[in-house]
């Protein structure tokens, strides 16, 4: 939910990557405006999503999607300028993708149906961060993720081809479990899922419906919980956008109503990360709420999720900060109450 906490500032986090921002200032509606299917930068980039997999389809490519913020992402820009505008780089991927830039600029507006795919695949990807890169099949299945990554275009390739590895051992597994049957095929389904980044799986549900269907006991056991995970997942990205819109509003106690309800329904089956993240936005829409004490329970349910992991001094830091503050305002509260106040009206003479 970095989105999420971009936009509030009752803590402290160290994100990995540029946040994720909203695109909701980013241009009025604009009628009768097409979305750009013409290639862009160096007849390279694409902005229609849907041109884009239809090309990738005709030619037999890949799609490589930038999840960018062009004109505020300072690792998006790196990006752009020490990779993807090298003539290296271009050649090479040019034989094996078609470019999508799916932009989130803050200083000039998009198209009112542009900036709606954009955000719509923000969405349906669960990108948390700029810059993010997905490597996707035609059909739209990605299979990899990644970001900024040093060294110029030829480290970029070598980093390209390292996490594309995913793909053949995807389309391997596949291609074996389309000759099986039964358990067996179960088994390679399930071999072909792991092969791609956790993150990413929520795009395989269908496969992972059949190995509950097909497999034996403990692996139908398995993928039950995974779906699980998998819907919670879900759940937390569609309900983002409206978390971020009353948090925007300033409906502090409606946006921690969707958040609480999302976690009573949910809360068991988070991944670790995103469990922590969602427990953070909670922490802090409770601290706009004016409730600290709900606060700090937020703060340490999210701790005792990973007491060692990143983000753990993070809950540790605010529970003391929001300590602090209690304990700061009740002494300015005791100290009103001494300031010459003894229970009586004022007037204590004999008449």
């Amino acid at each position: 939910m970095s989105l999420i906490l971009s936009t509030l500032s009752a803590a402290v986090l160290l994100m990995p990557q540029e946040p994720v921002t909203s695109t909701e200032s980013q241009g009025a509606d604009a009628p009768g405006t097409k979305v750009s299917s013409e290639p862009q930068d160096s007849g390279m980039w694409m902005t229609d999503y849907a041109a884009a997999q239809a090309l990738a389809a005709q030619e037999g490519k890949d799609l490589l999607i930038d999840f960018t913020g062009s004109d505020w992402c300072h690792w998006c820009i790196q990006l752009d300028k020490e990779v993807f505008s090298e003539g290296a780089f271009q050649a090479w991927a040019k034989e094996r993708f078609v470019f999508v830039k799916l932009d989130f600029p803050r200083r000039k507006e998009l198209p009112a149906d542009l900036a709606a795919q954009n955000k719509e695949l923000q969405t349906r990807f669960a990108i948390r961060g700029f810059p993010t890169v997905i490597l996707a099949d035609s059909a739209g299945r990605p299979y990899a993720q990644t970001g900024y990554q040093a060294g110029g275009p030829d480290a970029y390739i070598t980093h390209i081809d390292e996490v594309s590895a995913a793909k053949a051992k995807r389309d391997d597994s596949l291609s074996r479990a389309d000759a099986a049957s039964g358990a067996p095929r179960a088994v390679l389904i399930a071999e072909a899922i792991d092969a791609i980044d956790p993150q990413l799986r929520v795009h395989y549900r269908v496969l992972m419906e059949e190995v509950v269907e097909l497999g034996d006991a403990d692996l139908k056991a398995d993928y039950e919980q995974r779906l699980l995970r998998l819907d919670a997942a879900v759940a937390k990205a569609e309900l983002e956008s409206k978390i971020e819109e009353l948090a925007q509003a300033g409906d502090w106690a409606g946006a921690t109503a969707v958040v609480e309800d999302l976690l009573a329904e949910h809360g068991d089956n988070f991944e670790v990360e995103d469990g922590q993240q969602i427990y953070m936005v909670l922490a802090m829409l409770r601290m706009r709420a004016g409730n600290p004490e709900g606060a700090i329970e937020a703060f340490e349910a999210g701790h005792a999720l990973d007491p060692n992991g990143p983000m753990a001094q993070g809950f540790t830091q605010n529970i003391s900060r929001v300590r602090e503050m209690m304990d700061r305002e009740a002494a300015e509260r005791d100290a009103e109450g001494d300031d010459g106040s003894d229970g009586s009206d004022g007037d204590d003479s004999d008449g």
